[in-house]
């Protein structure tokens, strides 16, 4: 039996499902059934269970909460590319921070809510430095992710060459350090730009995201997994982190269209905290 991927049944892809969207927003419907039968079927195996019914058994009623952890992070999906939707960082270099720097003043805050393994709070980074470079200008940049494990490689700072594509040839050359050992195909950025950096954990169905304001927050491709109330109850949520002033970026598909948000639109995908 073990060599066998075992099925998922009614029972534990409904307990499965309803906690998923209970405790983080994301819908599970029948569609992502065989999705969430392949990414916990190996996981259930390794464990030497021989049903999903006996595994979330060991989840769940041994309140087991590093593995609890692991199932969330295999069943979350996190895909994040580096400069993924370029116009939204031309938009940063060329209109909001020439703008910022001129209204508002020199130390601007962001906010990555969503950032999987890293790509965009390092964008972010490179962007930013560089501009600073030119222009009087500090930054401060977090990023923060539903799943430990995507953090953890965040915070390495470590990415295959393949990955890296996106990136300008002289931004590499300043801000990455290849692997040594030519077999590996990595490459890190350097300590000054970790440094710059932080990550922690949170979870966006989280009625309260704390104290601290920002200036500018990306939550991209993160609302297409919510329903529409959810949706808007973490755009809300995400305002009320903004300074007045400040903006926020959604992905692509997204938008606030029929919600009652303290947001306006400037641009597709780009709002602004109304003044």
């Amino acid at each position: 039996m073990q060599n066998l991927r075992p099925v998922i049944d009614d029972f534990s892809f409904e307990k499965i499902s309803q906690f998923i969207t209970k405790n983080y927003g994301i819908k599970l419907d029948q569609s992502k059934r065989s999705l969430v039968e392949s990414r916990l079927g190996s996981r259930v195996r390794s464990l030497n269970f021989d049903s999903y019914h006996s595994y979330l058994g060991y989840v769940f009623q041994r309140n087991n909460k590093s593995e609890l952890n692991l199932l969330v992070d295999l069943i979350t999906t996190n895909k994040t590319d580096f400069f993924r939707e370029p116009s939204h960082f031309n938009f940063l270099t060329e209109y909001l921070l020439p703008d910022f720097v001129k209204h508002y003043g020199q130390n601007i805050n962001i906010w990555s809510s969503a950032c999987s393994s890293g790509e965009e709070v390092y964008t972010l980074a490179m962007v930013l430095d560089d501009y600073s470079r030119k222009y009087r200008l500090t930054y401060n940049i977090s990023g923060s992710d539903l799943s430990y494990q995507m953090l953890e490689q965040a915070k390495a700072g470590v990415y295959h060459l393949n990955r890296l594509g996106p990136i300008p040839e002289e931004y590499k050359k300043r801000y990455m350090l290849k692997s040594k050992n030519p077999k590996q195909h990595l490459a890190r950025f350097k300590p000054e730009i970790r440094n710059k950096v932080v990550f922690y954990q949170r979870n966006l169905m989280e009625p309260n995201y704390g104290n601290q304001k920002f200036h500018v927050i990306f939550c991209r491709n993160v609302l297409i997994y919510f329903d529409k109330q959810k949706q808007e109850e973490v755009v809300n949520r995400l305002a009320r982190q903004l300074h007045q002033g400040g903006y926020l970026f959604l992905g692509h598909s997204e938008s606030v269209l029929g919600m009652k948000v303290d947001i306006t639109q400037i641009q597709p995908t780009i709002y602004r905290k109304l003044l």
